[in-house]
């Protein structure tokens, strides 16, 4: 009998335990799921759009910057990134096509860019943002997709 008696108390003892480490198992889980809202709520990034261009010296301008219709809202106060450095830009002219846009731009270059037909990696930083909103920007996007 006092064998059934502890057979009964050790699984009683097991019961017990279960509730309180899954109890502690969520608790730990909510407050690292709160860290990381709070963290992609105040954290703030830059925000950039990624395009290629190439140069084409031409009296007007030195460089064509082709951009997709999605990305193509650029505005004069963002900043221009050609392979890591920065570069101050004006907009010669706009050209519309099917699904892209050609930018007519007038920036100064260095001398060992300045080639003809030379395919440059260019990002215009936009600013800054949150990473919860560029989260639920990417949810829309996907929902309506």
């Amino acid at each position: 009998m006092e064998n059934l008696n502890a057979f009964n108390y050790s699984k009683m003892k097991l019961i017990n335990e279960k509730p309180s480490k899954i109890i502690s198992w969520i608790t730990i889980l909510c407050i690292l799921s709160l860290v990381f809202i709070l963290i992609s709520i105040l954290f703030k990034i830059n925000k950039y759009t990624n395009t290629i261009g190439y140069v084409e010296i031409k009296e007007d301008y030195n460089l064509k910057i082709i951009i997709d219709k999605s990305l193509f809202p650029i505005k004069k106060n963002y900043k221009l990134y050609i392979e890591d450095n920065k570069y101050d830009y004006k907009i010669i002219k706009i050209n519309k096509l099917d699904t892209y846009y050609e930018l007519l731009v007038d920036c100064k270059l260095e001398k060992e860019l300045l080639i003809n037909n030379n395919i440059l990696k260019i990002r215009f930083k936009t600013g800054k943002t949150t990473l919860i909103k560029e989260l639920i920007k990417k949810i829309k996007k996907g929902m309506t997709q």
